[in-house]
């Protein structure tokens, strides 16, 4: 039976993400192995780990900080669940739980030293992880896993030390951005109509050039651009707005909105990376 079409539209949409916005332009491009899912015109960096490998913007970074006080004998615990967020949503898929437990040894300083060497030689996604005495701060950077929870208990312990803040950030920066997902005209959408590099698939970073971005919010050429290092609610990783949003998002000298937008969506951005 042939079932008749019963309505239609005739809009089509200005671009697609990731696109190039100026036809004949010469963009310079670069090319890298995908680390997790990259989407389509959003900010891509380079890993720590592996030069041949590039991510998404992740939330990579943690500071476990002590209250100063006295530790001669107990353990201290960490708990440090890393995995991948999809656009605000955590992939279950994607979970990998990290325990990693360190006895008194010596003295307090040396003890937390210890702790931080034990922490990096658990995670293979680590790059680093030391203890500052002056700072009474273990600090733990990672490549290319979000960190999406981290915990860490005293126990047992001879002594007043507690555990005063375990802050979860990203250690990315400006300069660790090689470019924007590129999408070049052999690429096909997914089925579920996302569009992205998958895991472990060269990607097209243009690093020089116009292409399509998705905006955040409203923005005008008169506007710095910002690009997003960490969520904030439907605000995702590698977007680009007009603000720092708290040191969420970083200055992109030397890149330019062509057009405006009165609210979030699809808009022109001219590149020039490295900076």
């Amino acid at each position: 039976m042939n079932i008749p079409q019963t309505s239609y539209s005739l809009y089509f949409a200005i671009a697609i993400l990731g696109m190039q916005a100026i036809a004949g332009e010469m963009a310079r491009k670069i090319s890298r192995i995908a680390s997790g899912i990259i989407y389509y015109g959003r900010a891509v960096v380079q890993s720590r780990l592996n030069d041949a490998v590039c991510r998404m913007p992740r939330s990579n970074k943690i500071v476990i900080t002590d209250d100063a006080g006295t530790w001669t004998a107990g353990d201290l615990v960490t708990t440090i669940t890393l995995g991948h967020i999809k656009n605000g949503d955590v992939d279950a898929s994607s979970l990998t739980p990290v325990v990693v437990t360190t006895s008194f040894a010596t003295d307090k300083n040396t003890s937390m030293a210890a702790h931080a060497a034990a922490i990096k030689a658990a995670i293979a996604d680590c790059f680093s992880c030391a203890y500052d005495s002056t700072g009474h701060t273990i600090t733990y950077i990672g490549d290319c896993y979000d960190v999406i929870s981290s915990a860490t208990v005293v126990t047992g312990i001879t002594g007043t030390m507690t555990i005063s803040s375990e802050v979860i950030s990203s250690a990315d920066v400006v300069a660790d951005i090689l470019g924007y997902a590129y999408l070049t005209h052999d690429r096909q959408q997914q089925i579920s109509g996302v569009s992205y590099y998958m895991d472990t698939e060269p990607v097209n970073i243009m690093q020089g050039g116009t292409l399509w971005v998705h905006a955040e919010e409203a923005v005008t050429p008169a506007d710095a651009p910002y690009a997003r290092l960490i969520t904030n609610s439907t605000k995702y990783a590698g977007y680009v707005g007009k603000s720092s949003d708290s040191s969420k998002c970083v200055a992109q000298t030397g890149s330019k909105f062509l057009l405006s937008v009165t609210d979030a969506g699809l808009v022109p951005l001219t590149v020039n990376l490295p900076q």
